[in-house]
């Protein structure tokens, strides 16, 4: 048996290999090795068919990564070509080990983490120190690593806008859980898509069987676009003030069960004087409208109102237009 070992070679020639597994027929298992080949040599020169390989590191630098020679030579070139001409290795990995240094055999790679298989007759290391009981690391050396998580930056997006939220750690098989779920694509994803109705602070945990880290990310929702409008007899005319909503499905609702979608800067009449709460709508966001509720209480033939330049989201305002005052802007009132 062949386990919780790094074996390296750094030169030698084309036939060179970091596990020589020789001539004799008896059945070899290979568990939780290292096995790389900085040269130009293979990680196996196999020259024995009673081989039984899986959870170890397997790596070249050469043309070939393992060699099988046990009458007529076979070179295989790549990782994958050996798992599916053997069977063996299935849960192994093919990355480069990242030694300390030429000479010290120890590695901290990530990857290596936890992906051995436990055996229990090996408690310890090559240190002396104890191996973890169910999840060990592959290599001769038992190590831990530090979580860390790398998340997206605070983001703007305006009303309707997609974004990507993105989120990394330095351990093996991350299970990812965001909260809140509602308005991303895929909460158990470490990319998921978020599509906010309003501002959001999404909390995503990530964990796996040795740890656990937290991280968050803001959507800040922009306001969708301000309106500006005009007030001339029954009709009113409406014009957004920028280009704040990032979704084209705007929809205005003036107020008697009419709607107008797909149009920035529509003209809209009324059949007779009434309180209309004129919104614009941008998407389905519940966050993403602005409104302004007019009172029209006199015969609209006798006066015209300009609303103020970049009305402010959710002001309202009571428009009161006097039949007696068709020139005088000072007997116009803004009730907020």
């Amino acid at each position: 048996m062949v386990v919780y070992n790094t074996a390296k070679m750094d030169n030698g020639p084309n036939t060179s290999a970091a596990f020589h597994c020789g001539y004799e027929n008896d059945h070899i298992i290979s568990r939780n090795n290292i096995f790389a080949n900085i040269g130009t040599g293979r990680a196996i020169l196999l020259r024995n068919s009673n081989l039984d390989s899986d959870y170890n590191l397997l790596f070249s630098n050469g043309a070939y990564i393992v060699e099988v020679n046990t009458g007529v030579a076979e070179y295989i070139p790549s990782f994958f070509e050996w798992q599916a001409f053997s069977g063996d290795d299935m849960h192994s990995i093919n990355i480069e080990p990242e030694f300390v240094s030429v000479e010290d055999l120890h590695t901290f790679h990530n990857e290596l983490d936890g992906l051995a298989t436990p055996l229990f007759a090996f408690a310890d290391d090559i240190d002396n120190e104890q191996r973890h009981p169910l999840f060990p690391d592959i290599d001769a050396d038992e190590f831990a690593i530090i979580p860390e998580i790398i998340i997206s930056e605070d983001t703007i997006i305006g009303c309707g806008a997609p974004v990507q939220l993105n989120a990394t750690v330095n351990f093996n098989n991350p299970v990812f859980q965001w909260t809140p779920s509602s308005g991303l694509s895929n909460p158990s994803i470490g990319n998921p898509i978020a599509n906010p109705d309003v501002t959001t602070t999404y909390i995503v945990n990530v964990s796996n069987n040795l740890y656990s880290i937290s991280g968050d990310v803001t959507v800040y929702i922009q306001n969708i676009s301000d309106f500006s409008y005009q007030v001339s007899d029954y009709t009113v005319n409406l014009n957004m003030e920028d280009n704040l909503c990032a979704s084209s499905e705007y929809l205005w609702s003036f107020g008697n069960g009419m709607t107008i979608d797909q149009i920035q800067n529509p003209i809209f009449t009324y059949s007779s004087p009434g309180i209309y709460t004129i919104c614009l709508q941008c998407g389905s966001g519940i966050g993403c409208s602005s409104c302004a509720q007019i009172n029209i209480i006199c015969d609209p033939s006798k006066k015209i109102f300009v609303s103020p330049k970049n009305y402010q989201r959710q002001d309202i305002e009571n428009i009161i237009l006097w039949e007696n005052m068709k020139y005088q802007i000072r007997n116009i009132f803004l009730l907020l």
